[in-house]
């Protein structure tokens, strides 16, 4: 096995500040082993600087109008129960079809190359209020990479899954 030694791109005290203001998925530094990981850093680096960029005002209006669309045309369908409303602060739809469990549902829209959840969420005690805790429900949180028309896709998927 060959070991490869990378140099520190950060200073411990630039990466403490750096995981003081982000909620880490991994651990950047490990202080006892001196590792650095880097590709990680960097990464979070880069997508920090990307919000900035775009604005998180920017993202969260563009998320929210394709919520609002796909709430919009979920709410003409019968077999739809939608648990999300119009201009919520969550930028994420639940829903679930009529007779369908909702792992199902999720697994249909996966077929049609939708990536929506389906099922139990780490929302326990929301789960409890919607009274979903047997059926879950599918969810869709849509990025600044959506578009509307993918939301008018998935809607008519939704209307006619098979």
């Amino acid at each position: 096995m060959v070991k490869i030694f990378l140099r520190t791109v950060l200073s411990k005290q630039q990466a403490l500040h750096i995981s003081c203001r982000t909620v880490s998925l991994f651990q950047i530094v490990d202080f006892a082993n001196r590792f650095v990981h880097t590709a990680g850093a960097i990464t979070l680096g880069a997508g920090i600087d990307f919000i900035n960029k775009v604005g998180r005002a920017r993202i969260h209006k563009h998320e929210r109008h394709l919520c609002d669309l796909l709430i919009h045309e979920l709410s003409k369908l019968n077999n739809i129960k939608l648990y999300s409303r119009s201009n919520g602060c969550v930028t994420l739809v639940s829903f679930n079809m009529a007779g369908i469990p909702s792992y199902k549902t999720a697994a249909v829209l996966s077929d049609a190359e939708f990536c929506l959840r389906g099922d139990l969420h780490c929302a326990y005690l929301a789960h409890k209020k919607l009274n979903t805790l047997e059926t879950g429900v599918v969810r869709f949180a849509p990025s600044l990479f959506n578009t509307k028309r993918e939301v008018m896709l998935l809607s008519r998927c939704i209307a006619n899954p098979y």
